[in-house]
Formats: C-alpha cells, structure tokens, sequence
C-alpha cells in the first residue's frame, strides 16, 4: 500500500523442479507530484532497495539471499525498470532438498551451484516473457516516449543508405543490433494489418473492478464451449477465466482472497505403454502449475505436463475462487496432446525503398514542448533518469539492444557549440543543430556497440563487484565534457554519412 508503488501483483508456481513458490512484483513509480524524478528516485532506492537488493529470496519472512539490479536487466532484459522493479520470493514452500541447495549457512548469499543457476534461469524465463505482465508495463512506458520527429527519420533514412557499402561496419554493428530487415518488414506489415482489422463501433466498457467477485467463468472458444483443454508435451497451456474482482485480491493485505486447483480425476493412456508412474492424487502430479493474480477482470492459470506424463492421459482440473458467501467453482476436462510443431518460417517481406538496419530510433527532446519533440518531463517519468540542461542524451536498452537514443536539443553543450559562431543566421544554426545531433548519435552507437561486441564490463573502483549499467555509464560520460571534446574536434567527417 505504499504510495510509492505503480503496481504490484504475485504469480504461484508448483513445478516438480524446486515444489512450490510464491513471486511477488512491485514496480515502483518513477516520479511522485510534488517531487522531482530524482528526489523519488533517490527516495525509493533508499527506502526499498536495502543494500542494492532488487530481488529478495527468504524463508519464514528472513531474507536468505539476493540478486543486484544486474537481474533485471541481464536475465530478465527489462532495463527501463532496473531502478524500479522489486522482486520478493517465497522460498517457504520449497522442497526441503532444493532450499538447502540455494542458501549459504551464513544466510547472506546464494551458493553458486546447479539449484542456483536452474532457479535463475526459471525466474529469467518465467518472468520475462514477451508477452509477460512486467514486459507489458516496460513498453508502456517506452510508448509513452516513442514519437520521433520528421527531420530525425530523414537523418536515419540517409544513415540507412550508406552504411550498407561497409561490410566491417555492418558486421559490428550486426553483433549489437538486430539487422533482420524481414522481420522489420513484417512487424510493420502486421501492425498496418492488425489496425485495418480493428473492429469498428463503439469502444468496449471500462473495467470496473469489484472488491469480491461476483462471478467467476472459465473463457471458452467455439460454439460449444465444453471441449477438452489439450496441453501439448514439452509445451505451455494458458487457460481463461472471466472475473470482476480486483488485481489485489489475492495479495492485499486486508481480506485477501485465494485460487485453488484440484485434481478431481485422472485416466492414463495404457495404449502408448505402462501406466503413470506412482499414484496420482494432486494437480502437481500430473502438471507443473503456475496461476497468476487477477489483471483487469482475467485470471490466468498455466498447466505444463510433467515428464511422467504421456500423450493421451487426460485429467480432470476443478479450479476454485474464494468470495465472503463461499466459492465459486469451474471444472474441465484436459488432454495430454503431441508437442506442437516448429513455427512456420516468416513469408517474404515486401520490398522497402529504404532499407531497414535495424537502427536504434533517434528521437529529439527539448525542455518544453515544441514542433512535436519529446520533453525532458515525458523522458523522465517514463525512465526515471533526470534529464536537464546538462544532459546530452538518454540511451534507452531493451534487453541487450540499443533500442533508442534521445538527444537533448537545449542542451548547455549544444548552446556553448552554436555560441561559436558570432551573429549566425537560421542556416548556419539549423548546420550546427544537425552537427550535433550526427555526432552524439553516430558516438552513442559505436561506443555501445564495441563495448557489447567485446564483452566489456564496467565497474567502479569503490565496489568492482557491481557492474554499472552501460546505459548509465555511457549517459555520465557524455556529461562529464566527452561531448564538448567531440564537437569542437571535427566534425565535418560524420556529416560526410549524410551526403546523398
């Protein structure tokens, strides 16, 4: 309940690796009305993240052990929210053999064995899916920055056109940034399918969360509704259900409310040869189980067959909501089916004037808004990085791509470059303007993708075991004059990329 926190919600796994554990996510926000970006930030790191612990591991409430921010952004690829995502898990429930295997006796870190790096790895998968509830709330906040300006795509259209006459150019650059320009193609034809296939009419009803449900209902497909949920070998299903209650419900504090999954029956298929092995009494037998907290009127639970189980065993789940008047209950029936197949390769791409090397977005920022740029406000609450005067750019990553470079265009570097030229005109300012811009993007680049290329780790001398984010390092270092020293020391070549 802390007026810090954005959002926060729990995901409960049974799976026969580790037994049962509880994962609780809280991002925080990025800046409180009456405080400035920093000040939150500062606040809430100093509040929260005690000891630089972004994910937190206890047993019976005592924390055991911890990983850095470095999770965040190296196992999970969610950099925007390395300073705001804090990681709580419940290792209460663990089978006894496993949880002995993750923790020092000293209770101070994690051991490094083969339980350590199968859990991480768990976590890294489970947690940063693509289509995933933290993956959801980083985009929403990089779409909240996401508009470039015409005479920035006119500049990376020119890039585009000439930096495919250097193989060793490409060639580094490949190892950072993706150059796939049929996948490029397709997202971009998919997204102009996808909105020509929005249904018209009016916008759908808000959803209006209730703080106890007053219905609960599996979500079926198909006109009869009642078919047997297959769930592939080697594979994930993700069953619906329809709900009115809060995304809290299950983790407030006060008056929480539970969902639970029974085994009612089960029926092996003895034609594919044995029996099941052992006797078959819960859910966990037959499934490694993951149901995650309500989100805007759906609940999600995941089912994934065990290595026991065969194709063609079926088994029949109740699932079980609590309200003050009692339960509300849903039973189906469910298939082991055949592992689905490989995707199908990606169709052809249509041809495109200007091709598409997968180069990070420049986009233009200003203090205020003007002529559509994005403003220092807009960059700050969706990053959490204080931008100002003396800020010359914010690298935005996503994962280990260079996703987008936001240039300030009030910056003091830019101001004192354009004062070098005594009563100029609008030709030679809009000259210095694109100078500038050529130069801080063409530097961000291949300063990041050399150091990614080369495995380069940045550390501090006061602590070299915590590696400094890239996109922070390389942020201060434009600060601290490198930008200056740049601009006043040729220029004149990397303009020479802008030439038709």
């Amino acid at each position: 309940d802390s007026k810090y926190v954005e959002t926060y919600f729990s995901e409960d796994f049974a799976d026969e690796l580790f037994g049962k554990m509880n994962v609780t996510c809280y991002v925080f926000k990025t800046k409180m009305d009456d405080r400035p970006v920093k000040e939150t930030k500062d606040t809430i790191r100093r509040e929260f993240f005690k000891n630089k612990m972004s994910v937190l591991f206890s047993v019976n409430g005592q924390v055991h052990g911890h990983y850095t921010s470095e999770f965040i952004t190296r196992s999970l690829k969610l950099n925007l929210l390395k300073d705001h995502l804090l990681i709580h898990v419940d290792c209460t429930n663990m089978k006894y053999d496993f949880r002995k295997e993750l923790f020092m006796a000293s209770r101070d870190r994690l051991k490094d064995g083969e339980e350590t790096r199968a859990l991480r790895k768990f976590l890294a998968d489970k947690l940063g899916r693509k289509n995933g509830r933290l993956a959801e709330i980083q985009k929403r906040r990089k779409d909240t920055i996401s508009v470039e300006s015409r005479d920035a795509n006119d500049l990376l259209k020119s890039v585009a056109r000439n930096l495919p006459h250097n193989k060793a150019l490409l060639k580094l650059l490949g190892q950072t940034l993706s150059l796939d320009q049929q996948l490029s193609n397709l997202q971009k034809r998919n997204r102009r399918k996808a909105a020509s296939q929005k249904p018209k009419g009016k916008d759908s009803q808000p959803f209006n969360p209730q703080r106890f449900p007053t219905f609960f209902k599996r979500r079926v497909q198909g006109k009869a509704g009642k078919g047997v949920v297959a769930v592939p070998v080697g594979g994930e299903k993700t069953v619906l259900f329809d709900t009115d209650v809060e995304n809290h419900y299950f983790d407030r504090v006060d008056e929480p409310g539970d969902l639970q999954i029974a085994l009612l029956d089960f029926k092996t298929n003895k034609s594919q040869g044995g029996t099941a092995a052992g006797k078959v009494n819960q859910i966990e037998d037959v499934f490694n189980v993951r149901k995650s907290s309500p989100q805007d009127g759906t609940i999600k639970i995941h089912l994934n067959p065990r290595e026991e189980a065969q194709v063609g065993d079926e088994a029949r789940i109740k699932v079980k909501l609590s309200h003050p008047g009692g339960e509300f209950e849903e039973m189906f029936w469910t298939r082991i089916s055949k592992p689905t197949g490989p995707e199908k390769p990606l169709p052809k791409a249509e041809e495109e004037e200007v091709p598409d090397l997968g180069l990070p977005r420049l986009v233009l920022t200003q203090e205020k808004e003007k002529d559509g740029a994005r403003t220092w406000a807009d960059v700050e609450e969706a990053t959490g990085t204080t931008m100002d005067f003396s800020t010359v750019m914010y690298p935005m990553v996503d994962g280990e791509k260079l996703e987008a470079i936001y240039i300030n265009m009030d910056s003091t570097v830019l101001k004192n470059f354009k004062a070098r030229t005594r009563n100029p005109n609008e030709e030679q300012l809009e000259i210095a303007s694109s100078k500038y811009i050529a130069a801080v993007y063409f530097h961000t680049l291949f300063l990041y993708a050399i150091t990614k290329a080369h495995k380069y780790k940045v550390v501090q001398e006061d602590d070299l075991d915590a590696e400094v984010d890239l996109s922070t390092y390389l942020q201060e270092l434009f600060t601290k004059h490198y930008a200056e020293f740049f601009l006043n020391f040729g220029t004149d070549e990397y303009m020479q990329l802008l030439a038709d």
